[in-house]
């Protein structure tokens, strides 16, 4: 293997952090009640306020991390593709949508939506901030795409 297949590789495992972040940011845009925002904001929690916004109008923010997601997950597994295929051949891409396959529901799905689950207030109180702050660079995109879907 090579540094670039090494490099490639890293880009993969960061990826898959990536979609565990954003597994866990749908699961908490989901789980989230405005009630339980606005007593999160009331007890001067930090990112309470990032999170209110996101519960007074999931939707933008949902399909902003659902984009990304699956871009993250088409970027990983084309990335751990081509690096297969490089390094053992034909078979390294039945290898590799495999073996991301596997990964990306372990540690990219289950494993940290079960987290955002017992822990959503941690999980929201969190992520809220960088969310809404993805949501105003991605947002417009999104908005568009789903215009043009309609």
């Amino acid at each position: 293997m090579t540094s670039a297949d090494w490099a490639g590789l890293a880009m993969v495992v960061v990826l898959i952090v990536v979609a565990a972040v954003l597994a866990a940011a749908e699961t908490f845009i989901t789980r989230v009640s405005k009630v339980r925002a606005y007593r999160l904001r009331e007890e001067g929690k930090r990112g309470a306020a990032s999170l209110v916004k996101i519960v007074e109008s999931p939707p933008p923010y949902l399909n902003v991390v659902l984009l990304l997601m699956l871009a993250v997950h088409l970027a990983g597994t084309t990335a751990a593709a081509v690096i297969a295929v490089r390094v053992i051949g034909d078979l390294g891409e039945v290898i590799a949508t495999v073996s991301m396959t596997f990964l990306l529901f372990v540690f990219a799905e289950v494993a940290p939506k079960t987290y955002a689950v017992m822990q959503t207030d941690r999980v929201a109180l969190r992520l809220a901030p960088a969310t809404v702050a993805v949501t105003r660079l991605v947002g417009p995109l999104t908005k568009g795409m789903i215009k043009l879907a309609n």
